[in-house]
């Protein structure tokens, strides 16, 4: 508005509407590192599409993050660093011989660097299963645990931030670790070798119950080993006895189902090589006799006598006294009653 006097008052004499181009643009604002023990960054792009050179205020609160001179033409990339986590809107003020300006605000989040404290820890129940346990405790994000035997995947679980977890696992080789995936690489957190430990079974007993009878089978290769089975109590087992590679054994028992432990002695303690609990022994019933296939009477049926035939007159016969015998089948049925009962080192004991 020009503005003038007439006979002493102010009046507009002049009105025009002026489009001033905004010639700085912020590009881009974005979190450039995660805040780790030194804080972390913010990275912004402004452009300069003016013809004079200028200096950029950047600010969030009371703090100032940058000042910079932007030249005509320029397109620039700035960076405030040492930021803990949180959000920060970022106010970019533009100076130049007209003065300040105000060019616009821009929030951008700082997330807090992920922090992964992988524990885990192996535990064997026997040379051929046994359980991982996963501590993600110290971790601030979700940790997937992958458990290995050898160079086999055998299980996996993702476990989440502060969280714990555990993985049941069956296995044939001697070398188990337990992995953290990182950033998609597999960190080993522990490994654990059992070649020493399960030298006597290179293949796992195969045992077959049914009929009041246990028959264990140990293949051809394995070393030997004791056997005892029954209950879970070690100080009173049904039965001992020796088995070696290429061999078998069987034995008898009345209870339903059975517990036993296949170990070895190594200077004077009892390692376990292969453990079974509440193993089902197969009941043995005689079949039911099926229902006479005779016909039944027809209540409703009436017989009707012929009259006798006429037939010529035959000679006496003698009375030889014949007679007629019935044959009785019993059949029985056995009947098996069990007990459960498993002997392992360093498990459960009642």
């Amino acid at each position: 508005e020009i503005l003038g006097s007439v006979d002493g008052k102010e009046v507009v004499l002049q009105e025009a509407t002026v489009t001033v181009k905004n010639c700085i643009t912020i590009v881009e604002v974005k979190q450039r590192y995660c805040a780790g023990p030194d804080g972390g960054s913010i990275d912004w792009t402004l452009r300069n599409d003016g013809k004079e050179e200028v200096y950029i205020l950047a600010k969030t609160g009371d703090r100032d993050l940058l000042t910079t001179l932007l030249a005509p033409g320029a397109e620039t990339g700035m960076l405030a660093v040492a930021l803990p986590a949180g959000d920060y809107p970022v106010t970019f003020t533009v100076e130049n011989q007209e003065g300040r300006r105000v060019l616009g605000t821009r929030t951008v989040t700082v997330s807090e660097c992920p922090v992964v404290v992988a524990k885990a820890t192996i535990t064997r129940d026997d040379c051929f299963s046994g359980k991982a346990t996963f501590d993600n405790s110290g971790s601030n994000v979700a940790v997937t645990y992958r458990v290995w035997d050898g160079q086999k995947k055998i299980a996996e679980t993702k476990v989440g931030a502060g969280k714990s977890g555990t993985a049941k696992y069956t296995f044939t080789g001697r070398q188990l670790k337990v992995t953290a995936v990182d950033d998609g690489n597999d960190l080993t957190v522990v490994s654990q070798d059992f070649a020493e430990a399960c030298e006597a079974l290179a293949k796992p007993i195969k045992v077959k119950a049914e009929c009041g009878h246990v028959t264990f089978t140990s293949p051809a290769g394995n070393g030997p080993v004791t056997v005892e089975y029954g209950t879970r109590d070690r100080r009173s087992p049904d039965g001992r006895f020796s088995l070696t590679g290429g061999k078998a054994k069987t034995v008898d028992t009345q209870r339903s189902e059975i517990d036993w432990v296949a170990y070895t002695t190594v200077d004077g303690k009892t390692v376990t090589q292969q453990i079974q609990d509440d193993l089902p022994v197969k009941d043995c019933v005689a079949p039911t006799p099926s229902p006479s296939s005779e016909p039944s009477a027809d209540p409703t049926s009436i017989e009707i006598p012929l009259p006798p035939a006429e037939v010529p007159d035959a000679p006496e016969l003698a009375d030889t006294g014949s007679s007629t015998s019935m044959l009785n089948v019993l059949l029985g049925a056995g009947l098996l009653v069990a007990g459960a009962g498993a002997i392992a080192l360093g498990r459960r004991r009642r």
